[in-house]
């Protein structure tokens, strides 16, 4: 019984799609950055909202 065409496109998709994933965190890189440490800046402090 031969596979159906949608079913091998369907894992081929997929595949292709988690061989991206591993290569970009491979890469080490991480969405999103902080180039400028702010969250290390702002970390402790009081938020203040007005409405």
């Amino acid at each position: 019984m031969p596979v159906p065409r949608t079913l091998l496109r369907a894992v081929a998709t997929c595949v292709a799609a988690i061989a991206v994933a591993v290569a970009l965190a491979g890469c080490g890189i991480r969405i999103p950055t902080d180039p400028d440490g702010a969250l290390d800046r702002i970390t402790g402090g009081q938020l203040r909202v007005g409405a």
